[in-house]
């Protein structure tokens, strides 16, 4: 006899493997599953708090020292670890940077509103790519990164890149080895976001020097090879347009806790 759950349920694509949280730390990671679990999903339900204030589909209205609450409040090493609320906001942001999510203040607190909930939690959404008959998986089964051309000028693009990533980001020798998988997702990077370029080498060169210049990419080595920073569309098209921001721009962490405190 099945057993009724309580407090209902959220759809979790696959997907979250290959998102930016999932390679930053359990913190984030901890959050962002709080958020998801804790906002309206339920699409015939709002909640109107008067003066314009309402929580609709995919949102939630928290101040920040309650998120901070319960978001955390969870054991470590025999001490319990409650964050603060500029950590909270720190979190945030970098979310908000990563299209994940977008913020509103209001008199009641910070209105979070996840990015694509209603795509993410529709059953629709993953009928093509994993649900029905095998016959049916077979022929929506995802095919390679991206289309891409295996003409000798592909080729030749692909040996360019590599190499600037040698120069700025291969470190010492031995050097890693341009894989087959490699060169894939160097030739999606350049159909997708450089061929179109004024320098396309140029704009990729910058691409690596902003990967570089990241300290929470650059602290792991295994972050910084290409199936990690380009391994999916939003990642390739991400760098790119961080690449083409004046440095002065690009906020590190440290500068985004500093910068962005919103009110409780």
């Amino acid at each position: 006899m099945s057993r009724h759950i309580p407090q209902g349920f959220i759809l979790l694509a696959r997907k979250l493997l290959e998102s930016e949280v999932w390679l930053w730390d359990s913190d984030h990671l901890r959050l962002w599953l709080y958020l998801l679990l804790s906002s309206n999903m339920r699409e015939s339900y709002t909640k109107n708090y008067g003066e314009g204030i309402v929580v609709g589909y995919g949102q939630i209205l928290k101040s920040m020292r309650l998120l901070a609450l319960e978001a955390s409040s969870y054991g470590s090493n025999n001490r319990t670890v409650i964050w603060s609320k500029s950590t909270v906001s720190r979190m945030l942001k970098r979310f908000e940077k990563a299209g994940m999510i977008t913020t509103e203040f209001t008199k009641l607190g910070t209105m979070i509103t996840i990015v694509n909930a209603q795509q993410y939690q529709s059953f629709d959404t993953y009928r093509a790519n994993g649900l029905g008959t095998a016959k049916k998986r077979e022929r929506h089964a995802p095919g390679p990164i991206t289309t891409v051309s295996n003409t000798l000028e592909d080729s030749t693009h692909i040996d360019s890149l590599w190499s600037v990533w040698l120069e700025v980001l291969g470190g010492s020798p031995p050097h890693p080895k341009l894989t087959p998988k490699r060169k894939q997702i160097l030739s999606a990077l350049w159909q997708e976001q450089l061929k179109d370029a004024e320098d396309p080498v140029g704009l990729f060169r910058k691409v690596c020097e902003a990967i570089k210049s990241d300290d929470f990419i650059s602290s792991t080595r295994a972050w910084q090879y290409p199936e990690s920073t380009f391994r999916s569309p939003e990642r390739r098209e991400r760098w790119a347009h961080t690449a083409l921001k004046p440095k002065s721009s690009r906020l590190s962490d440290h500068q985004v806790s500093l910068e962005w405190t919103p009110e409780a």
